[in-house]
């Protein structure tokens, strides 16, 4: 894979704010087919909260009716409980180089970051397109078709 982050990131990317309740995170995640949301403190990347983070914050499904007191919990916990330090990458770094700090990191996606600003956001999702595209085999790469994150949206 040789072509740069900026060609393959999600730009610009739907951000959160730490106080965003967790259900509304999850709900936007579902909303938009996203799986993870930068976290944003102002203008600072305070952090990124990922689909498994954000879940394992939620009442397990099949779980029936909550106490008013765990209800009560649940309601008031924020992305800021489950939010991990966001791993970054500059927009012209190699896709590769995105690769090995995901699989180095354990982690679904990088904060594309450009003179202190968070640009977008490069997912295995991205970069798997990117992967096909260098094949050479005359298919589309999953990228072409693939729909941008779109507006940056703070939740």
């Amino acid at each position: 894979m040789s072509t740069r982050v900026r060609s393959w990131m999600s730009a610009p990317a739907i951000t959160v704010s730490p106080d965003t309740p967790i259900r509304k995170a999850y709900r936007i995640m579902r909303e938009r087919g996203i799986r993870h949301l930068p976290v944003m403190d102002g203008e600072r990347l305070a952090g990124i909260v990922g689909d498994r983070d954000v879940r394992l914050h939620l009442p397990p499904p099949g779980m029936g009716r909550l106490s008013l007191a765990a209800a009560s919990l649940l309601s008031t916990r924020t992305v800021a409980e489950a939010m991990v330090p966001a791993v970054t990458i500059g927009p012209d770094q190699h896709a590769d180089e995105a690769a090995e700090l995901m699989l180095a990191s354990r982690t679904g996606a990088v904060a594309v970051v450009e003179d202190g600003r968070l640009v977008g956001i490069v997912t295995t999702t991205d970069l798997l397109g990117a992967w096909v595209g260098d094949r050479g085999d005359g298919r589309a790469a999953a990228g072409d078709a693939a729909a941008p994150y779109g507006a940056h949206e703070r939740a």
